[in-house]
């Protein structure tokens, strides 16, 4: 959306933070349940996990002080790390170290993946927001190989015969325009602020939850919480939502106030 809308629309900037909090809170929540449902898990277990989890987190936000304290008096160090010019694309290779070293945290823990790569990429932001073309860099390679990666694993779990029975995609669509609706009804809170347009702008920017969707989906579904036709149901909500919803964003944007 920053591509369309750019860096300095207000009211996006708005449903970033909103974003990043609620997705840390889901994160931290899909951990714990996480731990729950893990099969031939007792109590031992969960509470193991609660504790590698505020362990993990404390650990984060203690190295995240001390390196804030360690760039600051050396701010050089940075550019060490990924210098102005760099033909070796050694800025990618930091960025797939550390995101490879936080999912053997996670693995070794116990722990989600999702919240090792959250943190991952919090830290290249905050630290090594000089190099203005990372983002770009990263984001071609996530959407030409790691993406990619992750639809090839969720489509090999999904029965495309489940398309074919209209009740679960009437469920899907069911689902969608709920939760739609109530993430437009959660943004009314910012309608003196930014506007009916951009309130329902802001609400629908919330209504692509892609990946957060389809890996509750999973998640549910491999501890036998949820059965194949809801799961079925939920991934195509997913995915409904993040082509109807985004080309509804482009025509809302399109069109006159």
């Amino acid at each position: 959306l920053f591509k369309d809308f750019g860096k300095e629309c207000y009211w996006l900037n708005i449903a970033m933070i909103v974003a990043t909090l609620a997705e840390v809170i889901s994160i931290v929540l899909l951990t714990i349940a996480g731990a729950f449902l893990r099969e031939g898990t007792g109590i031992i277990d969960v509470v193991q996990s609660i504790l590698y989890l505020n362990i993990f987190l404390g650990l984060c936000l203690l190295g995240f002080k001390m390196l804030g304290v360690l760039f600051w008096w050396y701010p050089q160090l940075k550019v060490v790390l990924m210098p102005w010019e760099d033909k070796n694309e050694k800025d990618i290779r930091f960025c797939m170290a550390i995101f490879i070293l936080i999912i053997v945290a996670m693995v070794i823990t116990k722990l989600e993946i999702v919240l090792g790569s959250f943190i991952a990429g919090s830290f290249i932001a905050t630290f090594f927001d000089h190099k203005k073309d990372l983002e770009h860099k990263l984001s071609t390679f996530g959407h030409g190989f790691l993406i990619p990666i992750f639809f090839i694993h969720i489509g090999s779990t999904f029965d495309l015969k489940m398309i074919l029975d209209y009740k679960i995609v009437l469920q899907a669509f069911l689902l969608m325009f709920v939760m739609v609706g109530l993430r437009i009804l959660c943004a009314s809170v910012f309608l003196k602020r930014i506007g009916f347009k951009n309130m329902i702008l802001f609400g629908l920017s919330h209504s692509m939850p892609l990946t957060l969707l389809i890996a509750t989906a999973t998640l549910g579904y491999s501890g036998k919480v949820i059965d194949e036709k809801l799961y079925s149901a939920l991934i195509l909500t997913a995915l409904f939502e993040a082509i109807i919803v985004m080309s509804m964003i482009k025509f809302l944007s399109n069109s006159k106030k």
